[in-house]
């Protein structure tokens, strides 16, 4: 009885240091966290507003992932200083390929990867920011279909759903109750 007193709080402590929750199977704990921050809080207008993206395994097993290196996989959500959506520009975001082996890797448990991705707009696509202050980001990786993957994957498991970060924030110009209005 006493163990599980002790445990419980430690227990509550230690579900709260998830970054993110996939949106499908709440219940049971995620086996990927996926990231999506700024690579800083403030930019200045026309600067490239760049985010680091990463995927960490938390899980015991190996899983398949993508590494991250093309827009593929990765879907980000912007909204402005005014609430509304930021419009992305040029060509679809996600683009059907054939890809290759090198495209993917397989994380041990434990094992993270991490990759560097501008959504300013750069060469002819990407969100535009016009406006000075705070922008809202959320982001989504999702790799699609496990048996589109399975001939690369080997043995490792191939991640089902839908893996969400937590809502990021940073300032074009300016910030804080100013970049509100």
């Amino acid at each position: 009885m006493k163990t599980s007193i002790l445990l419980l709080p430690f227990l509550a402590f230690a579900g709260n240091t998830t970054d993110q929750t996939p949106t499908r199977e709440l219940a049971n704990p995620p086996a990927l966290v996926f990231r999506a921050r700024p690579t800083k809080h403030l930019f200045a207008r026309g600067e490239d507003v760049v985010f680091s993206v990463s995927i960490r395994n938390q899980s015991a097993g190996p899983i398949f992932v993508s590494r991250l290196l093309h827009e593929e996989f990765v879907d980000f959500n912007v909204s402005g200083p005014d609430g509304k959506e930021v419009p992305w520009q040029g060509k679809r975001r996600i683009d059907s390929k054939r890809y290759s082996p090198s495209d993917f890797t397989v994380l041990k448990g434990g094992e993270q990867i991490r990759a560097r991705r501008t959504i300013s707009l750069k060469n002819g696509q990407g969100y535009v920011f016009h406006s000075p202050g705070q922008y809202s980001v959320t982001a989504e990786y999702s790799l699609g279909p496990p048996e589109y993957f399975a001939p690369f994957a080997g043995d490792a498991r191939v991640p089902v759903g839908t893996f969400g970060s937590v809502k990021a924030t940073f300032c074009i110009e300016i910030c804080g109750p100013e970049s509100q209005k």
